[in-house]
């Protein structure tokens, strides 16, 4: 078991300029992670998975996960 401590979840989410950082970086927090779970700290804004929600849309949670960790999710 892995736990990471970071920026505290309000202090991201007060702060606009962390959330865009995070985004454009392609990295999200990982706030907790073992075997078989991940937990990460998503900026509001961006979407989880594909979804006809925003067809534009090119970035996704799940796979700036995936790159991240480089591993199946």
């Amino acid at each position: 078991m892995r736990c990471f401590q970071a920026c505290q979840t309000d202090e991201i989410s007060s702060n606009p300029a962390k959330r865009i950082h995070m985004i454009a970086s392609n990295t999200l927090q990982v706030l907790y992670q073992d075997d078989h779970f991940i937990v990460v700290n998503k900026p509001s804004g961006l979407l989880v998975h594909r979804s006809e929600l925003d067809r534009r849309e090119t970035r996704f949670a799940l796979q700036i996960l995936i790159d991240q960790i480089v591993q199946r999710v």
